[in-house]
């Protein structure tokens, strides 16, 4: 109990300081898998809006998006928590395999390199995790984390920028960014208070990020291990 309540106050400390993990904190975190099943994001209530942002996906899950059994159960209580403000969840993103992630951080890595040939090669990898996360701490291949939005509101009129434009102004990307009106930054902080108040925890640095039980998770809980490690699912 008295571990439960400083993770809590850990959690709302970050929270309060917007904070944003560095590789090196992630990785202090160590690897726990605790082998709870992966299950369809909608599982628990098909009123949440299963729409996958991006096609890379497509050939493992086709049009449906896995996350850990607990996640699918929170999912269900943030839509609960929206329809009484006249929304509904909308989950663009979950779990993807290990091969995917390492394609996009060795892109990563190249493009940093070649504008960067004189930096070490630490250098290089804590800026190209900043585009693409190295896959030992990336959140998306433990099916812990998801990408969300909330209906109707997943325009950028409503919500500032699409769910997953990686390629709109990184300022208006992170989850306090610049140049929203107030009704895009009310309808962020819905998504935002009803995700954690299910347990999940942010990231600052995208509005539409949020997760549980990775090694971000972990250490922006104040915990030394994860509870769950990276995965090769295949439905």
């Amino acid at each position: 109990m008295k571990k439960n309540f400083l993770v809590k106050k850990i959690q709302q400390l970050n929270m309060l300081k917007r904070t944003i993990a560095t590789r090196d904190q992630r990785l202090s975190v160590r690897f726990s898998e605790n082998n709870e099943p992966m299950v369809k994001a909608n599982k628990y209530d098909p009123g949440i809006v299963v729409k996958p942002a991006m096609p890379d996906m497509w050939p493992v899950t086709g049009d449906d998006i896995y996350v850990r059994n607990t996640v699918a159960k929170m999912l269900f209580r943030v839509n609960e928590t929206l329809r009484p403000a006249g929304f509904y969840l909308i989950v663009g993103y979950g779990y993807r395999t290990p091969d995917i992630q390492e394609k996009y951080w060795e892109a990563s890595k190249k493009q940093v390199k070649e504008k960067h040939p004189d930096w070490t090669e630490k250098d290089i990898e804590d800026e190209a995790d900043k585009y693409a996360a190295d896959p030992r701490v990336a959140g998306h291949i433990t099916g812990g984390c998801v990408d969300v939005s909330i209906g109707p509101g997943e325009d950028p009129e409503k919500m500032g920028v699409t769910l997953d434009d990686i390629t709109a102004d990184a300022d208006r990307i992170k989850t306090f960014g610049k140049k929203l009106t107030g009704q895009q930054m009310s309808n962020r902080m819905v998504l935002f208070q009803a995700m954690t108040k299910a347990g999940f925890m942010p990231f600052f640095g995208e509005y539409w990020h949020f997760m549980y039980g990775d090694r971000e998770w972990a250490y922006f809980s104040g915990l030394d291990e994860s509870l769950y490690g990276n995965i090769n699912f295949r439905p």
